[in-house]
Parts: C-alpha cells; sequence; structure tokens
C-alpha cells in the first residue's frame, strides 16, 4: 500500500493514531498483526479497541495474553465491558438475543440497533484529537458483533475519519467478494510486509495462546499458516496484508 495512510514522513513524523477494531480478543491481530508491527515500526502509535469480551471477572488468563500479545507488534490496547453476543440479553424482556447460530450468524436484534453508534462513540473517545486512522473488520463471518463493528466503522467513515476495512482471518473464499466489493466500488490497498514484520506477528500469536487450538489446532502450525496466508495476500510474490477503502459514493 501507498500514498499518506502509510508511507508518508510527514504522517509519520506527526505519530498519528493507528486504532484497529477488534470484535474480540485476537481477531484483529490475527487479520492485521503484520501491520501493526510495520506501523509500530515506523513510529505511529497503534491501538487495538476490542469492545467485546467474556471474561472479565472469570479469573482467565486472556486478558494478559492478550496485552502480551500487542506488545510484540507495538501496540497497546483497550478491552471493553460488553458482552459477547452469546452472552447479550434483551434490555426490556431479558432473553438471551443469540441462542443458535441461525441467529447469531445473521442480522443484529433490533434491540441493538443503536449499538454501532455507542461503540463509535467511544472508539473517538480514545484517538482524542491526534490523527487517526481506523480499520474496521468488513464482518465476512456474518457474526453479528463483527456486523455491528463493522457497522461502527461506517458511522465513523460518516463522521470524516479515513477508515479502511480488513478481512478477518481465516480468510473465507473472497474472489466472488472481492469482485462484489469492486463493483460497488471498494479498492483494494496492499501494505507490502518484511520479515520482520511477519516474524512480529507469529511471535504475537503464540503469545495468544487461548487462540491457538481454535485458530491453529497446534503452535507449529502458525508459522507456516501466517507466511502462507501473507504471500497469498499479494498475489505477486511478496508478503502483504490487504485491506479495503470506500471510495467516494461506494456503497457499504
Amino acid at each position: 500500500m501507498s500514498g499518506p495512510l502509510f508511507e508518508s514522513e510527514a504522517t509519520v513524523n506527526s505519530r498519528p493514531v493507528h486504532l484497529f477494531l477488534s470484535p474480540h480478543p485476537g481477531d484483529a491481530l490475527l487479520a492485521c498483526g503484520a501491520t501493526m508491527a510495520h506501523l509500530a515500526r515506523k513510529g505511529a502509535r497503534v491501538l487495538v479497541a476490542v469492545p467485546f469480551v467474556a471474561f472479565r471477572g472469570d479469573g482467565w488468563d486472556v486478558e494478559r495474553e492478550t496485552h502480551d500479545a500487542w506488545a510484540h507488534v507495538g501496540a497497546r490496547g483497550w478491552i471493553g465491558l460488553y458482552p459477547p453476543a452469546e452472552r447479550r440479553r434483551h434490555p426490556a424482556e431479558g432473553r438471551l438475543l443469540y441462542t443458535h447460530s441461525r441467529t447469531l450468524y445473521g442480522l443484529p436484534d433490533p434491540s441493538e440497533g443503536d449499538l454501532p453508534h455507542r461503540l463509535a462513540g467511544e472508539i473517538t473517545a480514545l484517538v482524542d484529537e491526534a490523527p487517526a486512522f481506523i480499520y474496521a473488520p468488513l464482518a465476512m463471518t456474518r457474526h453479528v458483533d463483527h456486523i455491528h463493528l463493522a457497522s461502527a466503522g461506517h458511522v465513523l467513515a460518516r463522521a470524516g475519519y479515513r477508515v479502511l476495512w480488513y478481512e478477518e482471518f481465516p480468510r473465507r473464499p473472497v474472489r466472488e467478494t472481492i469482485r462484489t466489493l469492486k463493483r460497488r466500488g471498494w479498492s483494494p490497498l496492499l501494505l507490502p510486509l518484511s520479515e520482520g514484520d511477519a516474524r512480529a506477528k507469529v511471535a504475537a500469536l503464540h503469545a495468544l495462546r487461548f487462540r491457538i487450538p481454535r485458530t491453529f489446532g497446534h503452535a507449529r502450525e502458525i508459522e507456516r499458516r501466517v507466511e502462507d496466508d501473507l504471500w497469498t495476500q499479494s498475489g505477486q510474490g511478496y508478503r502483504a496484508e490487504r485491506f479495503w477503502e470506500r471510495t467516494q459514493g461506494g456503497r457499504p
């Protein structure tokens, strides 16, 4: 990726905030960890915001592991207090909102219609008055928490922030998705990454032990999967992570 978002000396020297929106702990790191390392190496301030968590008060080591993982890529972060979708309840009726996969991977419950705006307001408070660039999930998984955070990204874009959207990891088959995004007026942006950026991401994911069984099966698979993903993203013989940006008039 070229241009002022990543490469401008003036942008780096002004130490902007690059804020990655991660629905749950590890999501943004899995998708964009090498980019975080690249930006931190260039001198930017790298933040991660995780609104949906299940482990506050549970005595898990997940929060500590998450912060340790961020340190490997030069990031620090904010962990919110919203429960994940599986634990959220209707504000008036008290019933659980998402009780099976059909509701969990679908349209958000109408009672949560204002949640993207609330999230956007909390996110703007994190960046203060600094130049800020925001990275939101594309919600390719269709998980409602990802949809809420993608929608918050659109709210922030309308408010004037520069927002890029990332493809969640593990990547889904995206050929048709790419065609759809381009047809709707979106542009893909590739950020070339170094071997050092890749190593930092691998080290971070080793620290994120709670995600290893579900995402990789075994820790020995992390480096191979990460390298395969980074080389595949560019398709042009170099490591990269891909992002999407809405051009003027592009549809969500």
